[in-house]
């Protein structure tokens, strides 16, 4: 049995990058921008067929200040409990 050839590792994971970095600047689950190697394919296909509101959302910045009003909830919530 033949051991698996890392040897285009890095061609892919910069061509992925690129593409990422090219169709989807930002991630909407967290409204970061850039989307890290780390996520998974059903997570980039939800991210690039995300509808024209959650686009717009983003590019005004209105995505990351809702998800820090969430967090911010969510920990006076948690300290709350």
């Amino acid at each position: 049995m033949s051991s698996p050839s890392l040897r285009y590792l890095d061609q892919v994971k910069g061509e992925i990058d690129g593409f990422m970095q090219e169709r989807v600047q930002t991630n909407y689950f967290t409204g970061e921008a850039g989307v890290p190697l780390t996520t998974t394919l059903q997570e980039v296909e939800v991210l690039y067929g995300a509808s024209q509101g959650i686009k717009d959302l983003a590019s005004t910045g209105e995505l990351q200040s809702l998800h820090n009003r969430v967090s911010s909830l969510r920990a006076d919530a948690d300290s709350q409990f």
